[in-house]
């Protein structure tokens, strides 16, 4: 994650935004199959990443599961988590490495390794394609194979690269800034090992999701001017046809307001934006709307959240002091609250096996 923010948020998301790939609708059995993992990043430094389940039968909560069933700790900083092909892959990000486990049951099954601060991975045809930072400002996209899990190319991509997914079998990846500003999204063609397009959106775009119509919605968080809140730069949603490559519409969310994450109600029809240092709220937007709300579905300062793609639900993460346990609240769809859960060491994202 950036090191400038690990006391305040993450620049995130999921997808959660666990990334889009060509086996969404695997349904692994077994142990973790009847739940959400929650995952917990940890201290910086402190190698104590951790990921959690939640059981929905028992609605209870088990705690560090890859370490109680591996005997060994999970790494620093756990950034994402994405299910391919009943495997589980962890990116975690300050141990430069994807630890692979068996979905169902969490047992260590490989790890991709020598990764330079990775962010995020998708797959295509039995490749998986991380996002790195690198240095910060020269990322990079890393391709591994799933059998051997070894890397065989390294290509750079652009400035800070955060979000991935395979749409129409090109993978798309949102070029974040990392440690400082870009603001393109990048269409990479699998075939060629090669960058087909550069598409100008908002400034530091993170995280994307497909609406019912097949348009594409970028979270663009803008830039953040830690000296002098002036020279801020605006956050925005951007539509995009994925066929055309044309940027179809932009709103702007504010120029001092910095969301960091982006999901999509299980209709498809609505995007949920929010969470990231000092921005208020969990907000709600309909893809036929022409302006966005004045007002958040649910209040408050979170460090990430999730969307339940089955039942709905909003899953809202408080780091806390971010040293110590942090809590976790579901929310109804239109942001009534349901019940909160203690959970681990500054907690940021659910993943949905199911």
């Amino acid at each position: 994650m950036k090191k400038k923010s690990l006391l305040y948020y993450t620049v995130f998301s999921l997808l959660f935004f666990a990334a889009c790939t060509e086996d969404d609708n695997e349904k692994p059995a077994g142990l973790y199959s009847n739940g959400a993992f929650i995952l917990h990043e940890g201290t910086f430094g402190h190698s104590n990443a951790t990921v959690a389940f939640l059981s929905f039968s028992t609605d209870s909560v088990k705690e560090d599961i890859f370490s109680s069933t591996n005997g060994r700790p999970l790494g620093d900083v756990l950034q994402s988590m994405s299910i391919y092909k009943g495997k589980a892959y962890l990116v975690v990000n300050n141990s430069n490495k994807i630890e692979v486990v068996n979905a169902d049951d969490f047992k260590q099954a490989g790890v991709v390794e020598n990764l330079m601060s990775p962010r995020f991975v998708a797959f295509y045809q039995n490749k998986g394609y991380v996002t790195q930072w690198g240095d910060g400002f020269n990322g990079c996209l890393a391709i591994f194979d799933v059998t051997t899990l070894k890397v065989d190319t390294t290509i750079a991509i652009g400035a800070g690269p955060e979000g991935i997914a395979e749409i129409n079998k090109k993978l798309w990846i949102a070029n974040g800034g990392g440690w400082g500003v870009d603001s393109t999204l990048v269409i990479f063609d699998p075939s060629t090992l090669k960058v087909e397009k550069r598409i100008v959106v908002g400034h530091n775009p993170q995280h994307m999701v497909k609406d019912k119509n097949g348009y594409l919605w970028v979270l663009c968080s803008g830039v953040s001017d830690w000296s002098n809140s002036e020279n801020d730069k605006p956050s925005s949603l951007v539509k995009i046809d994925v066929n055309s490559y044309k940027v179809l519409a932009t709103y702007t969310i504010g120029k001092n307001y910095h969301p960091s994450m982006i999901a999509i109600n299980k209709d498809k029809d609505a995007l949920y934006y929010g969470a990231g240092f000092g921005f208020n709220g969990i907000w709600k937007f309909s893809i036929d709307a022409t302006n966005l709300e004045s007002a958040p579905i649910i209040e408050g300062y979170f460090y990430g959240f999730s969307v339940n793609p089955t039942n709905g639900e909003i899953y809202v993460f408080d780091a806390k002091d971010y040293v110590s346990s942090g809590e976790m609240t579901r929310y109804s769809a239109s942001g009534q609250k349901i019940k909160s859960y203690t959970v681990g060491i500054i907690p940021k994202a659910a993943v949905f096996p199911n």
